[in-house]
């Protein structure tokens, strides 16, 4: 009957040296820069526009970091018709979209990022996917704000989205 009271020590104990571990690097993230730590809990559920000067994708990719991207496991690639970039985690974890919305007024161009999947346990993403997500905003606000600092984000709930449940 000992051996229960080991394990059971022995699960607490690596629970906590994950937890400190994954702590230490969501804090050295945010220290960086490379994410931001005032975002909403459920920030991945939003639909972040943004209008700015910027004319086109082609301008946004010269500013946007991919190098940070790709350090951090984010790789960024463009569709066919060049109106959007997709970002996906080489995990598969997450996949984000930034979308071309075109001219809105008068010198003003719209983008809208989103993050289209997920993987989560019960309707709640998974911290990496969070983090991943976190990052990709971040560099895209980051880019935009290069380009243009009076840039602005409108920030709506997606109301499409459908989560999958499991048994296990």
């Amino acid at each position: 009957m000992w051996w229960v009271y080991v394990l059971i020590a022995l699960v607490l104990v690596i629970s906590v040296v994950a937890g400190v571990a994954i702590g230490k690097n969501n804090r050295r993230l945010f220290d960086a820069g490379l994410a931001n730590r005032a975002r909403s809990y459920d920030f991945y559920l939003q639909e972040n526009t943004f209008r700015t000067t910027v004319p086109n994708l082609d301008s946004l990719m010269q500013a946007l970091n991919v190098n940070v991207l790709a350090q951090q496991g984010i790789s960024v690639s463009r569709d066919a018709s060049g109106n959007r970039l997709y970002m996906q985690s080489t995990d598969g974890n997450l996949t984000a979209s930034l979308t071309a919305l075109g001219s809105v007024a008068d010198g003003l161009w719209a983008y809208k990022f989103a993050v289209d999947r997920w993987k989560g346990r019960n309707g709640v993403i998974y911290n990496s996917a969070r983090v991943g997500a976190n990052i990709a905003l971040t560099t895209v606000e980051k880019a935009f704000v290069t380009l243009d600092y009076n840039a602005v984000v409108e920030r709506t709930y997606m109301t499409n989205v459908t989560t999958k449940t499991s048994i296990i």
